[in-house]
């Protein structure tokens, strides 16, 4: 089950916490690296967040690595 649709302590911590909802205070461009084996974070996750870069105005660059997963540098 997703995230968002989850209810508790930590799906609200997760809200707060989340760079979404401070995006209009956003005023650097912003580079944002996704590995796709990423088993925590799943994709809609990046597409929901540069969706709202665009929202928004902010400039980014998204680049994903198919080979990549949580640790986009492949450090162990």
């Amino acid at each position: 089950m997703a995230l968002g649709r989850r209810q508790g302590p930590l799906t609200d911590l997760c809200r707060e916490r989340s760079p979404v909802p401070h995006i209009d205070r956003m005023d650097v461009p912003l580079l944002l690296l996704r590995g796709l084996d990423d088993v925590v974070c799943p994709p809609w996750r990046a597409e929901v967040f540069t969706r709202a870069l665009s929202r928004h105005a902010v400039p980014y660059e998204y680049r994903s690595s198919k080979e990549r997963g949580m640790d986009f540098a492949g450090r162990t």
